[in-house]
């Protein structure tokens, strides 16, 4: 990859347009990739940023079910308080959230 140089040689036409190559690039391609989603950002109609501070449950690709009041979720974990005390599940292990029936 040739380096991009502002001088006022013969090749700064080719700086500027390989300058506007990565801009339309990252402007107008890079958007439009698929990126990883999880299907915990949607119950329904209803955002998880709705489930904070209630019961939910929370499905793990490998079968195991966890429930509890939902504290936070972050990047990389999802944070529940539970009755026997808190449980951490990394966000690559889920595949739901769902609010739990009462």
């Amino acid at each position: 990859m040739k380096n991009i140089n502002f001088s006022d040689t013969d090749d700064s036409h080719e700086s500027l347009s390989s300058l506007a190559t990565w801009l339309i690039y990252f402007l107008f391609l890079l958007p439009t990739l698929p990126s990883k989603r999880y299907n915990f950002h949607y119950q329904g109609n209803a955002m998880v940023n709705d489930l904070f501070g209630r019961i939910v449950i929370v499905e793990a690709e490998d079968g195991i079910t966890y429930t509890g009041k939902l504290i936070e979720v972050g990047e990389e974990e999802v944070h529940l308080e539970s009755e026997l005390g808190w449980i951490v599940i990394p966000v690559e292990r889920i595949s739901n959230i769902r609010e739990k029936d009462i």
